[in-house]
């Protein structure tokens, strides 16, 4: 989830901004609101990771092989 901040709200162009003392300039960022998650393994670390997901109202595909529903995630992949 870090990671995807990171690159969503461009962390660093504004560290780098922050660096050279540049202010004023304009970033364009984007939201991960309803954005697709897909979820590879739907075991304990899909399971935490889709519902931190869900927190940031991401839609979640989980995808696993034993083809068994998992709770916190909308949509499978067998």
């Amino acid at each position: 989830m870090a990671t995807m901040l990171y690159f969503a709200k461009k962390i660093e162009k504004f560290q780098s901004l922050k660096k050279s003392t540049t202010w004023g300039i304009s970033i364009e960022m984007f939201e991960l609101y309803e954005k697709n998650l897909g979820v590879l393994g739907t075991g304990h670390i899909g399971q935490e990771i889709a519902n931190k997901a869900r927190h940031f109202g991401m839609n979640v595909l989980g995808m696993n092989r034993t083809g068994y529903e998992v709770e916190g995630f909308q949509k499978y992949i067998h």
